[in-house]
């Protein structure tokens, strides 16, 4: 009954956190913890959360916990990674993002992620890198291709950066900086 009753509470967690709604999701995963003090992914679940709330040093304190139950989680170098960039510390996070890769090579979020931290250093052949390695391993990931696009632009490939974002802006077309980066473009092109 305890195990069905923590993944129950994991799965609200869930629920919760695809909702937005980041108060009832770390409730939920804190109470699954509570249940079971070794499950690492409810761990590295909170701290996804906790990063989306803006609670970066807490995102860190509890990836590393996950880590510490499995270290072969790779998703919590890419919430660690994703912390130590907001933070600031893109040295910190192209470190995470590159081990999640080593855990796990064709995981496209910590391919793309990478790809914004290099971008962050000005290393940009190692972002398009990165970037095209997202879109290889997900041809419709809109993240990857709009970071493309802006390596592309910045190297002055226009054609190239307004391929991408389009294909950003289709992908996911409620997202307006996608759309606005498109048509700011475009227009460039016309002039």
């Amino acid at each position: 009954m305890l195990r069905s009753h923590r993944t129950h509470t994991g799965n609200l967690g869930w629920a919760f956190e695809t909702k937005g709604d980041w108060d009832s999701a770390i409730r939920e995963y804190r109470e699954a913890i509570r249940l079971s003090s070794r499950w690492a992914g409810a761990l590295n679940n909170l701290a996804d959360v906790l990063n989306d709330k803006g609670d970066h040093d807490g995102a860190i304190a509890e990836a590393r916990e996950a880590l510490r139950l499995d270290p072969s989680l790779a998703g919590a170098h890419v919430n660690i990674g994703n912390a130590l960039d907001e933070k600031g510390d893109h040295d910190g996070a192209i470190a995470e993002f590159r081990e999640a890769i080593r855990l796990t090579p064709d995981y496209p979020t910590a391919h793309n992620n990478l790809g914004w931290a290099l971008q962050k250093k000005s290393d940009w052949d190692g972002a398009a890198a990165e970037y095209r390695e997202a879109i290889r391993l997900v041809p419709d990931y809109p993240y990857a291709h709009s970071g493309l696009g802006e390596v592309l632009e910045h190297n002055g490939d226009e054609n190239g950066a307004l391929e991408e974002y389009r294909k950003a802006s289709e992908l996911s077309p409620n997202n307006p900086a996608f759309r606005s980066a498109y048509e700011r473009l475009l227009q460039k092109s016309k002039n």
